[in-house]
Formats: structure tokens, C-alpha cells, sequence
């Protein structure tokens, strides 16, 4: 899954700093998540400012930290020392700021900013800050739990509410597979973004994916078409969610519209084109698309996609290609019944002679149902003259009981044939 909540940046943390010297508006009380009134009152109450000395040495760190010398204003920092509550709430949420900014350091700034947020006697708008550092760190952190509740907590608090936290806090479920509740916040993501942006979408769509709820996780595949119709993926995507639902003629328009718009890449894509062709009866373009990708390359001649497309050109009726492919599917993986059907297929088109080797081979290599072969065998003698193959061949088949009755219908056929061109048998 794509990380949709972004790397917690130096200029984010810049940012709070400076939010920081600005030493906004103040409140002491107890409660995280607030009434409108008691916002109200918060925001209302009296600014609260550090002690002179404290106010020196954070503008001395901050002025150490634009001169990017980070770790010279934290230790200056973590001199200080102070006995009031406000102070020393107001020192480690800077301290956690700038512990923010260096790499590796995760671990150190949420210790200091948890030390800032416990006692909530912070100003209300640092206070609000605080909470949503800590919340971006845990989503760092991979903590999705403590990521969600800062998230919820932050909202609370601030009574904001926007599309990029309903967003983090989707993919923060996600993340855990508490996969039924990333469908709310996914919700309110796409419905209060200013344009419209995928990733909420997607979280939905691969919500019920996962939960197997195929009929959902089309509708969303048809979603993302229509509102991001110029998306490569989202068309292979639909098409592909269709098979789910065994819906295959509207697969096969979504494939095809992929295909024709130039989206298809994969050849798991030009292979799933083709099985589409072939479930909607349409088996000439389904060998078409599929011989095509074969010989670019795109698609690697592996035995199961020759087979497939010596399939589709058996239902297509082009016994020869079917037979080819038959054929090259057999000299890879050496298998009995492969050089059984290519066999087949050459006896279908009166190709005897060819149809001989591959049966023989077939009966070499163990194939099953050896009756039933050494008839086709037997018959692919019997039609190139070769009467005593043909009766050799006959009296093989004869040792399996299900030939028998084709057998004694054949065996007068062939002695009658040869007596009357003069063989011996």
C-alpha cells in the first residue's frame, strides 16, 4: 500500500517552533476532547508565557537551530532547569520539536513532546500542536494505534476536522487490517478534499477486496473510472474486479477501452484481454491477442500459456495452429497428453503422417487412456495405406476393454483394405 501520510519533514517541525516563540493562547484544565463551550473558554483564556530565563535560553536554542546547529541548541536546552509546570511542559514540547528534526531521533522527540502533552497545561493552540506532532510520529512509528487516537484526540481538541487526517486515520486501519473501519474516514476523506485525490478510493476499494466483498470493491473499481478515468490502472482494474463477479461481458468492455487507450503493460493484462475474448465465445481474438504478445515477447512462452493458446485456437477451429501450439507446449514440459492433443489435432486435418509421431510419443511417454489412442493411431495408419501398422497398431488397442467395441467395428475394415491392395497383414 502506498504510504499516504508522508515523511514528517524539518519544515514541519520549522514550523511548530515558530508556532512555539509564538506563545498563543493559553488554558489550564484536564479535559482532551472539548465541548464547543469549553473550546471556547480555552481559547478565551489568559496567555500563558514562560519565565524570562526560560523565554532567553529557547530564543538563544531557536537562534542555535537556524544556524543548523540542532544538536547544540538541544543539549543548550536540556540545561535548563525549572520548577513550574508551564515552563517545563513549554521546554520539552520545544525540545521535542527539535528532536523532530533529526533523523532518528523519533524515539527522543515523543518521549519529550508526551512529557509537554501529559499535564495539558500548555496554551491551547500548543497544546493542539503537541497532539498532532505526537500523532504524525506514531504514524512514523507504524504505531497505528496511538496514531488514530492523537488523530480523533487532535480533532477533538481543535474542532477541526480536514480530508488529510480522515485520510491517515483510514490508512492507520488499514495498516492494523481493521479492515471494516477504514470505510468511514475513508468517507469523509473524499467527501471534504478540495479536488479529488485517489488514495482515499483506493483504501476503500482494497477494504473490501480483502474482505472478499467483490460486488463493493467493483462498484469502487467503477468509481475510480469515472472520476479518474485518465488512471491507467484503474481500467485493468475494473476489468480484472469483474472476473471476481464472474461478470464477463462488462470485463471484457473494460479491457478492451484499457486496450484500445494503450493502458494495457503487464502480460498478466494481455492475458487476462484474452481470457476475457474467450469467456465471452469470442476464442479467434482471445488466439489473436495472445499470439501476438507471445511472438513481442511481452508474454513468455511458458507451457501453461502455450496451452492456453492451443485452446483457443482448438475452439476456434484452427486445428493447425492449435496443433503447433499443442506441439511447442509439449517439447517444454515433455507431457504425454499435451503430444496426445497436438496428435489429435493433426488427425483432425489429415495430417496422418504428423499425427503418427506425436500419438507415438504420447503412448512413450505413458499417456493415459491408451485404448483410445492407439485407435487414433491406428486410424492414422489405416489413412495413409499402412495396413499392417494399422492392424499392429489395432491389436494394442484391443488390450484395453473400452477400445474393444471400436476394435471388432475396425478389424474387418482393415483386413477387407489390405487384402484388396495386396498386403499380407
Amino acid at each position: 500500500m502506498i504510504n499516504l501520510f508522508g515523511k514528517f519533514t524539518k519544515t514541519l517541525s520549522t514550523l511548530a517552533i515558530v508556532a512555539t516563540l509564538a506563545f498563543p493562547s493559553v488554558y489550564s484544565g484536564a479535559a482532551f476532547a472539548l465541548t464547543d463551550e469549553e473550546r471556547i473558554k480555552r481559547q478565551e483564556a489568559k496567555t500563558k508565557i514562560p519565565q524570562p530565563k526560560v523565554g532567553k535560553k529557547v530564543a538563544a536554542a531557536f537562534e542555535l537551530y537556524s544556524q543548523d546547529l540542532v544538536d547544540e541548541a538541544i543539549n543548550a536546552l536540556l540545561e535548563v532547569r525549572t520548577s513550574k509546570k508551564y515552563d517545563n511542559a513549554f521546554l520539552n514540547k520545544f525540545i521535542g520539536n527539535l528532536y523532530a528534526t533529526v533523523e532518528g531521533k523519533a524515539e527522543e522527540a515523543l518521549k519529550f513532546l508526551k512529557l509537554a502533552y501529559e499535564p495539558d497545561v500548555l496554551n491551547y493552540k500548543e497544546q493542539g500542536e503537541v497532539i498532532g506532532i505526537l500523532a504524525q510520529l506514531y504514524m512514523m512509528k507504524k504505531d497505528y494505534r496511538n496514531a488514530i487516537k492523537m488523530y480523533q484526540e487532535w480533532m477533538s481538541f481543535t474542532g477541526k476536522e480536514d480530508d488529510k487526517t480522515y485520510l491517515r486515520i483510514a490508512s492507520a486501519y488499514y495498516e492494523l487490517k481493521d479492515l471494516d473501519k477504514v470505510i468511514a474516514p475513508a468517507d469523509k476523506a473524499i467527501a471534504m478534499a478540495p479536488e479529488p485525490h485517489m488514495a482515499p478510493y483506493s483504501l476503500k476499494m482494497a477494504s473490501y477486496y480483502e474482505r472478499k466483498m467483490y460486488p463493493e470493491t467493483v462498484k469502487m473499481g467503477e468509481t475510480l473510472v469515472k472520476v479518474f478515468p485518465e488512471t491507467k490502472r484503474n481500467w485493468v482494474q475494473l476489468g480484472m474486479f469483474y472476473v471476481l463477479v464472474e461478470d464477463y461481458k462488462k470485463g471484457l468492455s473494460a479491457m478492451e477501452l484499457a486496450y484500445k487507450q494503450g493502458f494495457l503493460e503487464k502480460p498478466n493484462e494481455f492475458r487476462t484481454l484474452a481470457q476475457m475474448y474467450s469467456h465471452n465465445e469470442l476464442p479467434i481474438k482471445a488466439a489473436t491477442i495472445q499470439e501476438k504478445y507471445l511472438k513481442l515477447g511481452v508474454m513468455k512462452r511458458t507451457e501453461q500459456n502455450l496451452k492456453s493458446l492451443a485452446n483457443y485456437f482448438l475452439a476456434a477451429k484452427e486445428m493447425n495452429k492449435a496443433a503447433k501450439y499443442f506441439g511447442e507446449a509439449a517439447e517444454m514440459s515433455d507431457k504425454a497428453y499435451l503430444y496426445r492433443r497436438q496428435g489429435e489435432m493433426f488427425f483432425q486435418v489429415e495430417k496422418y503422417g504428423q499425427a503418427v509421431v506425436a500419438l507415438k510419443k504420447a503412448l512413450d511417454r505413458d499417456v493415459p487412456k491408451k485404448g483410445a489412442v492407439n485407435i487414433t493411431l491406428m486410424q492414422s495408419y489405416f489413412y495413409q495405406g499402412k495396413f499392417k501398422s494399422a492392424y499392429a497398431t489395432m491389436k494394442e488397442a484391443n488390450k484395453y476393454p473400452k477400445a474393444r467395441s471400436q476394435v471388432r467395428s475396425w478389424k474387418s475394415y482393415i483386413i477387407e483394405k489390405a487384402k484388396y491392395n495386396g498386403v499380407i497383414l
